[in-house]
């Protein structure tokens, strides 16, 4: 596989997002966090997430979650940010096979996910 390809084919492993608070009450002020939110979980869907196909992964040793595919139909992703309501989703295609792989120590924040074909 690929390099263009792998890229082509996980999660961004962080975002920068922009948030903002409406309707603060008197007396109060709103401050944000910056800085890159890490990718702190994700959702593998057969079909459109909102048929809510969720797939479940196979834990395997050493705490990467594997999810193995036939390659007949299109698996949809949602990666989730850490403080953040953002929701990337994609069309990943007729994969075969998705990884999660949580830091040291096993965290899920800044973890890596990627597919193959």
């Amino acid at each position: 596989m690929s390099l263009a390809l792998a890229t082509n084919l996980a999660c961004p492993a962080s975002i920068t997002d922009r948030q903002e608070a409406h309707s603060i009450p008197s007396g109060w002020k709103a401050q944000s966090s910056s800085g890159p939110r890490l990718l702190r979980n994700v959702d593998v869907y057969s079909g459109l997430p909102k048929r809510n196909f969720l797939l479940v992964g196979s834990d395997v040793p050493s705490n990467i979650t594997v999810w193995t595919f036939s390659g007949q139909q299109d698996i949809w992703v949602e990666c989730r940010y850490e403080n953040s309501a953002i929701v990337l989703t994609r069309n990943m295609g007729k994969i075969k096979k998705c990884n999660l792989t949580p830091r040291k120590g096993g965290s899920l924040e800044g973890a890596k996910f990627s597919c193959s074909r």
